[in-house]
């Protein structure tokens, strides 16, 4: 068995910055860490981490609490722009290779901004949430080209990466801008 404590971490994940607040515990025994304490913040994030991972089989078990800064998806997509926040409640099973993700997410104020779009998605809110097989958007609501949009369907995931989409928008009186031609 091995104990470890960790006083003082900086990460950098992509081009966001966390540290740790307070001290982390963490144990391996019997080839299963064990993440007793990891609290993560950084600006718009303080995020509970706890749970096990079977070392050899890879298997997950954690769980995340707290609230995340919606940021780090540029990190996952890089042609996307975003801000805002998330309180999240989740689970993360499954293995390394293929997880599987379970919980919800509230999202505050969002805004996501495709480099490929001449509009940004603006005042996203409303409970996203996260299934085994993707993410289902029913309740999400937000602003497209100056009007209001209710989002329905869902997200699929296969591993951590989009892998299918079904996706409903609606909107009314958009002010939406087209190339020439």
């Amino acid at each position: 068995r091995v104990d470890v404590e960790v006083e003082d971490i900086a990460l950098r994940f992509f081009d966001y910055e966390l540290k740790n607040a307070g001290h982390i515990r963490m144990s391996v025994n019997r080839q299963v860490l064990q993440v007793d304490a990891l609290r993560l913040v950084g600006e718009g994030t303080e995020l509970d981490l706890a749970g096990s991972v079977d070392l050899p089989k890879q298997a997950l078990a954690l769980t995340a609490n707290g609230a995340a800064n919606l940021a780090v998806l540029q990190g996952f997509t890089p042609e996307v722009r975003s801000s805002g926040r998330a309180e999240v409640a989740a689970r993360l099973t499954g293995t390394v290779e293929a997880p599987v993700v379970s919980g919800t997410a509230l999202l505050s104020d969002g805004r996501l901004r495709h480099f490929g779009v001449p509009h940004a998605l603006e005042a996203l809110n409303g409970i996203i949430t996260f299934t085994a097989t993707g993410v289902q958007l029913d309740g999400l609501s937000g602003r497209l080209a100056g009007a209001p949009v209710r989002f329905a369907g869902r997200l699929g995931l296969t591993g951590y990466t989009l892998s299918e989409y079904d996706v409903s928008a609606s909107g009314t009186d958009m002010r939406l801008r087209f190339p020439e031609g």
